[in-house]
């Protein structure tokens, strides 16, 4: 049920961080680089648009309270360790 979901999201993840290491690659004060950053934003809220009206939705139909639980404290741990990091 959300394999093509997974693949589709997984492209797309690709996609946004080529774009955050060209992005690093070019000279701030470059055009490039705003039209680039344009880019990236773009993308980026088109990726979570999709999240939050496809993803979301179907992978909460898939899983059930205990993996939403699980998956929910791995994410936040996730997110505290990447904070603790700078």
């Amino acid at each position: 049920m959300t394999q093509d979901n997974a693949r589709h999201s997984i492209a797309e993840h690709k996609e946004l961080d080529d774009f955050v290491e060209k992005l690093s690659s070019i000279d701030m004060s470059s055009p490039g680089w705003l039209r680039t950053a344009k880019e990236l934003e773009s993308r980026l809220i088109h990726r979570l648009d999709e999240e939050e009206i496809e993803v979301f939705p179907v992978a909460g139909r898939a899983l059930d309270d205990e993996e939403k639980v699980t998956l929910g404290a791995a994410y936040c741990a996730d997110i505290d360790r990447r904070r603790n990091e700078d």
